[in-house]
């Protein structure tokens, strides 16, 4: 299974199906099931900018992966689709192209039982074990 890491509170609000679009760097061929794992909470800051109250930080799950979504498709970002998927990407301010690339669309989030697992910093594969045992879960 694939996997990406998630800053919080994006993470969960991507399993809550509140932020359905996630912007990355990077582009691959992979559609399909994708687990989304919280990474560490490093401070205030995203919880300020996801208008999330930032004292509710001990609440979020962190290494850990908290859902599977479907990773439905990836599209090349340019100035005006920035302003069309802004609302699903939840992030205000304006677009940079230096900084934002791809809109990876998300589909059909499902919670999970939080399983202890550190991430990495691009799509990764999860082990068979931890696969196995999600899959049993949902």
């Amino acid at each position: 299974m694939k996997a990406i890491s998630v800053k919080q509170p994006w993470a969960k609000l991507i399993i809550q199906n509140v932020k359905t679009v996630e912007i990355k760097k990077k582009y691959t061929d992979y559609r399909g099931p994708l687990l989304i794992q919280a990474a560490v909470i490093v401070g205030k800051v995203e919880f300020v900018k996801a208008n999330v109250d930032p004292n509710s930080r001990g609440t979020y799950d962190q290494k850990a992966i908290i859902g599977i979504v479907d990773l439905k498709d990836i599209v090349k970002l340019t100035a005006d689709l920035w302003e069309e998927l802004r609302d699903k990407h939840l992030l205000p301010g304006e677009w940079s192209r230096e900084e934002h690339k791809f809109a990876w669309i998300l589909e059909n989030p499902r919670p999970i039982k939080p399983i202890p697992y550190i991430g990495l910093p691009a799509i990764f594969s999860i082990n068979e074990k931890v696969a196995t045992q999600i899959l049993k879960s949902l």
